[in-house]
């Protein structure tokens, strides 16, 4: 698990700004945050406090879906079922899965402490598009 130290040490030298850490992925200072940028976009924001903030910056992509897999805290991960992304917990129910929402800020343990995730209109969508996708098939 990377967290905002491991970060802060990479980040010296001539490289105290920004250096290079996957294909198209940078880890940039952002005032006291540490942000890895994914092309344009800030995919994880690490804060000071422990704290991270997620953002596809729209793209919902498998290179976005890795980047913030590879910073999510240890027994958390981002995954989708059927295009719609989620945050589940390893050793947990499959059922027991928080629907990912740009902007979600995690503590060091993967709990959510800002950033509601979009629990029941998410739910309610997927339930109307199941009732649509029977529909069909009959």
């Amino acid at each position: 698990m990377t967290t905002y130290a491991d970060l802060d040490a990479k980040l010296t030298g001539r490289c105290s700004q920004s250096r290079k850490i996957a294909n198209n992925t940078y880890a940039e200072r952002r005032g006291d945050d540490i942000a890895i940028r994914l092309h344009a976009t800030d995919v994880v924001t690490f804060h000071r406090d422990g704290t991270r903030t997620l953002n596809t910056g729209g793209w919902y992509t498998v290179t976005t879906k890795a980047r913030i897999n590879d910073y999510l805290p240890g027994g958390v991960f981002l995954s989708s079922v059927k295009g719609r992304w989620f945050l589940g917990f390893y050793g947990q129910d499959v059922n027991h899965r928080v629907p990912f929402a740009d902007g979600m800020r995690l503590d060091q343990y993967g709990d959510v402490v800002s950033g509601e995730p979009c629990g029941p209109d998410v739910m309610a969508e997927d339930s109307a598009n199941e009732a649509m996708r029977k529909a069909v098939q009959r």
